[in-house]
């Protein structure tokens, strides 16, 4: 793909996402009420939706496990870079902005594909996260994208018919797309680490690793090309805060703010080179 028809797919995405910045510095939109709204709304109605509409269950498993891998790769990454590296890598390092930014990136700017991948992707990524951090079973039921892909598993076994809810839930799936960008740019104010040399680091290795393991994970596993693409794109996507997880609390940590902005810019680049190049290492 030409490079002006990349910048061209990305220009909505990105509109979004300044709006969101704008609106936090001007008027002070708050992040946290888009938190709510999408962690216990809107996402689970997306995975919910995208899950049971687009992927069996062995396919589903294929990749939550890569997405689980790219974890326990980023957190041995964050415990042992110090032994070759002078620089801090953040903890932030071992998680992938998949909500915030691979799931509209991929709806707004590459014609759908990927998203039942970066779902099932998701769902890797939280359960390798909270079991990394030791919490108690009890928290993960707390969670209600849990019980959205579990229903997602149950009716794409079960169902025959096209389901009711479908006529109900539709009209979020549109929804969440804008209200993701928005929630990632306001949460960029105030922008910080473009001059921290660790949240380069960081951001770097968060990309670069996730997509050696993704890559070395599909070669491994028996997925189709089309999967294979996805996996490899979800896994580079940049580091999140633990609000922008849309997972467990939402309380950020003062050092994870600088790799997840500058993350952002590393892996929209990531992302022009790789559709403007037309490079398929999968």
């Amino acid at each position: 793909m030409h490079f002006s028809l990349v910048a061209e797919s990305l220009l909505p995405a990105l509109i979004v996402i300044a709006a969101g910045y704008a609106l936090a510095r001007l008027v002070g939109l708050s992040p946290v009420t888009l938190n709510t709204l999408l962690r216990y709304i809107f996402l689970p109605v997306y995975l919910f939706m995208t899950l049971e509409a687009r992927m069996s269950f062995e396919t589903f498993s294929f990749v939550a496990l890569i997405g689980a891998a790219v974890v326990g790769v980023g957190v041995l990454i964050h415990r042992n870079a110090h032994r070759v590296l002078k620089n801090q890598v953040d903890a932030s390092v071992a998680i992938p902005n998949v909500a915030c930014f691979s799931i509209p990136i991929f709806a707004l700017s590459w014609g759908g594909r990927g998203l039942g991948t970066a779902c099932a992707f998701f769902v890797g990524v939280s359960i390798a996260a909270f079991f990394i951090e030791k919490q108690k079973f009890v928290k993960l039921l707390r969670e209600p994208w849990v019980y959205a892909v579990a229903a997602a598993i149950l009716a794409k076994e079960i169902r025959g018919a096209e389901l009711p809810l479908d006529v109900v839930l539709s009209p979020f799936m549109g929804a969440t797309y804008p209200l993701l960008l928005l929630f990632l740019g306001a949460s960029l104010h105030p922008f910080e680490g473009i001059s921290d040399i660790n949240a380069w680091v960081t951001a770097v290795l968060r990309v670069g690793g996730g997509f050696l393991v993704a890559l070395l994970g599909v070669s491994v596993l028996s997925v189709s090309p089309a999967i294979a693409a996805g996996a490899v794109m979800v896994s580079m996507a940049p580091p999140a805060t633990k609000s922008l997880s849309l997972v467990g609390s939402a309380k950020d940590t003062p050092t994870s703010k600088g790799p997840a902005n500058v993350g952002l810019l590393v892996s929209l680049t990531v992302f022009i080179i790789f559709l403007s190049t037309g490079w398929k290492p999968w």
